[in-house]
Order: structure tokens, then C-alpha cells, then sequence
């Protein structure tokens, strides 16, 4: 501090000395009191100096003067809008103030200009969470989806509904009227997911640009017939002989190749629309930002997940996982330019693909502020030329009927890329229909992969543990075991947190290991699955 007190008796206007004596007082001697007054002669000198600025901000917050901290944080905002810390400093203010708000676009604008990683954005992402989470209780987001269903069903001439489906397969999907023979058109969606308005509005905002394009006659659809089924087989030729060589069981490989082509479609259809869907709604929508911030960064973290367990992968193979690494980096480096979060690194893309990828988004980015109803399909069909894929669907326009099964699927599955099931066990309808569904859906992959984790678990375990452990989850069952649940823990299995789809999959494996007998008791529809992960374990080394 002696050296510092020197340089000011030599010059007294030494900004630099200034605030070092400033941070000296707030950080060592911890007194903010005599800090403000070192920040405060700094800033006579250097008016501009947005990091002295946003100091001073924060000893007057640790004074409690409040209302001057925000306006000379604000002040060094102006000064420099792209210094995190005066961001994240405004953050922490509005929301001790309860601006839940104003604090979620502080913590927004930290987050965009914080180095990735940093203490500075990891505190950022806490007080966007946060605020969020605020937001999207306050209710004004029901508000705004009733706004848009309201102004739909006018444009539309017929109704716009909404329903409640706690079985629903997916978190929402809009359902046309045309596609499904009925005056109305549906929003489905299933209760208690965070920010359903965001995921609700998606399907609305989907409805909007079907009916641009109908407007326009510019309406396509996306079909796959067996032809396509059959041509799949040849693009995966690697993958089909990856699961010969591990003999796996033929009706085993043919539920899994059907399972992962329909997903792959799915995604091929879906992944350009919903970036068009989500710009637009963080465009038109702006009271929607911390709803969309909440859902979409969901959808963003599973898709990566997805996308590089090693298992799934290798399984798959590369050219049948390439595609969808791809296709989820575009929907990643969306949520980083509308959010500033980084996801698209976890995906760990290589060279080659990080640059297609790349070149995807700029297209898409030439398109979106001027694109013209039914152009999407266009972008459909050109990133599914550059993968590879375009053999293995049609766009053809809009025609009343669809063509088989799949494809009734893909016109009904608008956008939302999670797909799980919602089943009560204590009710015996729901569980039929859950049972259906998942006939109907084919192989689970998620719950063949969580069954071989548990076979692994229980390889050197003895009977009394394995029954230990089933009758454990027995307990948990009676109350309900919900596949997208998260947070199961077992007091048999010390150390993991089940999603609901995995502790079906122990439940499942722990009664047919040791309680065979009863496994017809539970109803869980998932002999397939074991059939194949059975195989996979026993040809894993």
C-alpha cells in the first residue's frame, strides 16, 4: 500500500493508484466505506472507467445504498455493455429486489460476455436459472399461449384446444384437424413439466407456419414408406453387421434398426423447423425468454447427452450417430447465440462436422428473417442431401392421407424431441395404454442400455442383494415410477440417481434374475428390451 500512497502524493489525479487503493480498502482491509471514497475520486478523473465503475456499485450494494449502486452500475453498463461483471452485479440487485425479471436479462447479458467457464458466468447461469424459474411461475406465460391460440383458431377458422395427457409420449405435440378427422385443432401436452407454456407456444408457433405455408400452397409433408425402411438397412450397412458380429438376435436388431430410423427421420424433419420455431419465439415472444431459456436448454442438454454416450454410439455407429451430432449442434449453437451457453463443445464434434455444422447454421441464418412460408422444407431437404439422407424419405405437398403408420407419427410429432412414456402402475387403464404405446414405439433403447448397466450391477451380486434391491424398487413402484422423473435413489444401489426409464430397467432385470416367477405381475412391457440387452452383455468382452 506504501507504493501507492507514494504515487498519489506525486500525482493525486493517478486513476490507476486510485482504484488499487480502492480494491486494497474493499478486499484486504475490508472496509467499503473508505473504498467508495478511493472509487469515487477515481471516477472524477476517468469518468469512463466501467470496471472502477462497477466497483463502486458493488461496495455501495455492501453499504446498503441500494439506489445508488444501480445507477452507477447502470452507468458502467452504458459505458461498456459487454463487461460481465456489471451485469452479474445488476443481477444479484434486481433480484434481491424481486425484478425477477430484469435480473434474468442481467444475468443473460453476464452469461453472453463472461469467458466460458468462468466464476463470473457460473454465478451468471445461477441467477438466470433463478429468475427464470420466477418468471415462469408468475403466470404471464399462460397468458401470452392463449393470446397466440386464440389469434390462431381466428385465422384458422376452428377451434384451438388444449389437452392434458399425463400419458402422452412426448412432452406436447400438435395434433392438425385435418391429419386426424376432427373440426379442432390440438395441443396435447403432459402436466408438470417445467415451463410447458414455452414447449406449448412451440407447437402454436408450428401450427402458424403450417398454415403460412397452406396460405401459400406451399405445405409439405415428410413420408417414409418400406421402401425407405429397406434403403435405411443399405445406409447402415455398418451398423447392421455391428450387431451380427455381437450376435444379437435378428427380431432383436430389427426392433432396434427400426427404432433408431424412425428417430433419425424424426429428427431430420424436425431439427431445421425448430430452429425457425424457436428464433421466432425469442423474436416475437420476448416475455417468453425465460420459459424458452428454461425448456429449450433442456432439450439442448438431453440432445448432447444423447449424442455422445459411448455405448448408444458405438452401438448405433458412426454414420448413423454423425447425423444426429450434427443435427443437434445447430440446435445448440442456437441456444448459444440467443443465451451464450456453451453445449456445443460437449458434443466434441470433429473438424469435418463442426464446419458442416456450421455451414448449416449460416444457412439457416440467411433464411430466417426473410424466409417465405414453405421455404423450411427447403432447408429439410438440403441438410438431409448433405448427410447422406435424402434416400430415405419424400417431401411431397400436402396430401389428406398419410402413407403408413411412420408417417402419421412424424405429422403428428411436430417439433418436441423428448419422447418418454407417463404411466401410473396403481391404475390399470393407464397401464394398458402405456403397454400399448410402447408395442406400438418398438425397442426402447434407452431402457435396453439401462438394463445392460444393470445387469452389469448385479453380475457378482448374490441372490439376497439382487432380491434386496427388487423388492426395494417394489416399494418405490406402489407409489408410482415415472419414466422422465429424475432423483430415484436406492439404498441397495448406494451412490446413483435413477431417471425413472432406468430404475424400470433394474426393476425389470432385478425380478427376472432372481424372481422370474413374478415378473408377469409387474407389467412392464419390456421383454424385448431384456432379450436384446441380454445379448449385448453377454457380447460385450
Amino acid at each position: 500500500m506504501d507504493h501507492l500512497i507514494e504515487a498519489l502524493r506525486w500525482d493525486p489525479a493517478n486513476h490507476r493508484a486510485l482504484v488499487m487503493m480502492g480494491n486494497l480498502w474493499a478486499q484486504v482491509k475490508q472496509e467499503p466505506h473508505t473504498a467508495i471514497i478511493y472509487y469515487r475520486e477515481a471516477l472524477k478523473h476517468q469518468p469512463n472507467d466501467h470496471i472502477g465503475a462497477t466497483n463502486l456499485g458493488a461496495m455501495l450494494l455492501r453499504e446498503g445504498r441500494t439506489e445508488e449502486a444501480v445507477e452507477v452500475l447502470q452507468q458502467a453498463a452504458r459505458t461498456d455493455p459487454t463487461y460481465p461483471n456489471t451485469h452479474l452485479a445488476l443481477a444479484q440487485v434486481f433480484q434481491d429486489q424481486d425484478h425477477a425479471r430484469e435480473a434474468f436479462e442481467e444475468a443473460v447479458l453476464a452469461i453472453r460476455y463472461a469467458p466460458v467457464g468462468s466464476p463470473v458466468q457460473r454465478a451468471a447461469l445461477e441467477h438466470a436459472g433463478y429468475n427464470a424459474h420466477r418468471c415462469a411461475e408468475e403466470g404471464y406465460g399462460s397468458k401470452m399461449v392463449k393470446e397466440a391460440a386464440d389469434h390462431l383458431a381466428k385465422r384458422a377458422g376452428r377451434p384451438v384446444e388444449f389437452r392434458e395427457d399425463a400419458e402422452l409420449p412426448t412432452a406436447a405435440r400438435l395434433e392438425v384437424a385435418e391429419n386426424h378427422g376432427r373440426n379442432e385443432h390440438v395441443v396435447a401436452y403432459r402436466p408438470g413439466l417445467p415451463a410447458m407454456d414455452h414447449l406449448i407456444l412451440h407447437e402454436l408457433h408450428h401450427l402458424a407456419m403450417i398454415l403460412d405455408a397452406r396460405e401459400q400452397g406451399a405445405n409439405e409433408r415428410f413420408i417414409t414408406t418400406e421402401e425407405h425402411r429397406r434403403a435405411f438397412r443399405t445406409f447402415a450397412a455398418r451398423t447392421v453387421a455391428g450387431l451380427a458380429e455381437r450376435g444379437i438376435a435378428r427380431d432383436a436388431a430389427d426392433h432396434y434398426l427400426d427404432a433408431i430410423f424412425r428417430g433419425l427421420m424424426l429428427q431430420a424433419y424436425n431439427a431445421p423447423l425448430d430452429l425457425f420455431i424457436e428464433y421466432d419465439i425469442h423474436q416475437v415472444f420476448e416475455p417468453m425468454r425465460p420459459h424458452q431459456f428454461l425448456s429449450l436448454g433442456r432439450l439442448v442438454e438431453e440432445a448432447v447427452k444423447a449424442g455422445t454416450d459411448p455405448e448408444a454410439t458405438a452401438l448405433a455407429g458412426d454414420r448413423v450417430a454423425r447425423p444426429n451430432r450434427i443435427y443437434t449442434a445447430t440446435l445448440a449453437m442456437l441456444y448459444q447465440e440467443l443465451y451464450g451457453v456453451d453445449h456445443l463443445s460437449a458434443l466434441r464434434l470433429s473438424p469435418q462436422d463442426r464446419k458442416l455444422a456450421e455451414a448449416f447454421y449460416t444457412e439457416f441464418k440467411e433464411y430466417r428473417d426473410d424466409r417465405e412460408p414453405g421455404e423450411e422444407y427447403e432447408v429439410v431437404a438440403h441438410w438431409a442431401k448433405d448427410l447422406g439422407l435424402d434416400g430415405l424419405y419424400r417431401l411431397e405437398p400436402e396430401t389428406p392421407k398419410a402413407d403408413d403408420p411412420l408417417t402419421r407419427d412424424l405429422n403428428n410429432i411436430e417439433a418436441d424431441p423428448i419422447g418418454s412414456y407417463e404411466a401410473d402402475p396403481d391404475k390399470v387403464a393407464e397401464m394398458r395404454t402405456f403397454q400399448e404405446r410402447a408395442k406400438e414405439q418398438g425397442l426402447n433403447m434407452a431402457v435396453v442400455l439401462f438394463m445392460v448397466d444393470a445387469l452389469k450391477f448385479f453380475k457378482h451380486k448374490d441372490k439376497a442383494t439382487i432380491q434386496k434391491a427388487a423388492f426395494e424398487i417394489a416399494m418405490v413402484g406402489t407409489q408410482g415410477i415415472h419414466p422422465e422423473k429424475q432423483g430415484y435413489k436406492l439404498a441397495s444401489v448406494p451412490g446413483v440417481t435413477f431417471s425413472g426409464f432406468h430404475l424400470l430397467a433394474y426393476y425389470y432385470v432385478s425380478f427376472k434374475l432372481v424372481l422370474p416367477e413374478l415378473l408377469p405381475e409387474l407389467q412392464l412391457p419390456y421383454d424385448a428390451e431384456y432379450a436384446m440387452a441380454e445379448q449385448i452383455y453377454t457380447a460385450t468382452p
